[in-house]
């Protein structure tokens, strides 16, 4: 019954919503994926760290707390949950946290690609 609820839910979203909804679900499951590894040649040992570990972990749990209040926001209305707006309209929170998602990310990204080189 479940599945049918979500199917339906995604059926009825516009094309542009469907989009944001994919990407924002694909940022929600990299959390857990490795971002970064490296492997230590002194002793065969690799450090690898994922979205929520090492010392960007924080900025990794943002990433994923804001995310998944975009997606909350963006398929709250057709399950039937009244999210908070803050005045303004939906489309433009949405844009808001997934801009703010995608600057962490981006800076994420530049000092992880720092650090490799």
């Amino acid at each position: 019954m479940r599945f049918h609820r979500l199917k339906h839910t995604f059926l009825r979203l516009s094309t542009e919503e469907k989009v944001t909804l994919m990407g924002g679900l694909a940022v929600l499951l990299s959390s857990f994926f490795p971002w970064y590894e490296v492997n230590l040649s002194i002793d065969e040992k690799r450090l690898i760290e994922t979205g929520f570990s090492g010392d960007l972990g924080v900025i990794g749990f943002v990433i994923f707390l804001i995310t998944l209040l975009a997606v909350l926001t963006l398929v709250g209305e057709h399950m039937g949950f009244r999210m908070p707006t803050f005045g303004y309209q939906k489309e433009r929170v949405i844009l808001f946290l997934t801009g703010q998602s995608t600057f962490l990310l981006l800076l994420t990204l530049a000092v992880y690609t720092k650090r490799s080189f």
